[in-house]
């Protein structure tokens, strides 16, 4: 009997799900493969594992094991925030937050509030952080807060910024969707 070899090893992701697959192909009637244990499933995700045995050919067997990871994905839906605004003025903001997966819910985190003359989190002026709940499945909170534009604030047009999971502690199945924005002007 000749020995299996991997033949190939895929990651597939999917909205709220990274699948792993391993596909072994063996030269004679029986193939025989070891589950190895994987990554331990966090309070964000699920593990869902199957295994599949089928003939290709005569001669030829395959063993094909997959592991399904579901995952939250964690967006910000809504910014909200008055304009025109005046340097060191206190400004009610809020942001809608949404776990779009339909696979797991969503541990708490923290959402993170910034103030740019870009749309992005470089070198952006920080307004605040506050921790969230956890979110279930297609879930969704409104965070508002109050928050001083800084006295220094370049004037003119400014970005309202909010970041889901702004320290990173939920393993999410897209980690670039975490941010949006609204254009504000300061006097």
């Amino acid at each position: 009997m000749k020995k299996c070899s991997p033949a190939i090893t895929a990651a597939i992701a999917l909205t709220g799900m990274v699948t792993l697959l391993a596909l072994s192909s063996c030269n004679s009637q029986k193939s025989t493969t070891t589950d190895q244990p994987g990554p331990a499933a966090s309070e964000n995700s699920s593990i869902v594992t199957s295994s599949v045995f089928t003939t290709d050919q005569p001669g030829e067997s395959s063993t094909a094991s997959e592991t399904n990871f579901a995952v939250c994905d964690l967006v910000v839906r809504l910014c909200r925030a008055p304009s025109p605004d005046t340097r060191g003025s206190v400004i009610a903001v809020s942001a809608v937050v949404s776990n779009t997966s339909a696979l797991a819910p969503a541990g708490a985190s923290k959402i993170c509030f910034y103030l740019n003359t870009s749309s992005n989190t470089t070198g952006a002026s920080f307004l605040g952080s506050y921790t969230t709940g956890s979110l279930g499945l297609h879930g969704s909170y409104t965070n508002s807060a109050n928050v001083t534009v800084p006295s220094n604030q370049t004037t003119g047009l400014n970005y309202f910024i909010a970041v889901c999971d702004c320290s990173n502690n939920v393993t999410e199945s897209v980690e670039w969707n975490n941010t949006n924005e609204v254009a504000v002007t300061i006097n």
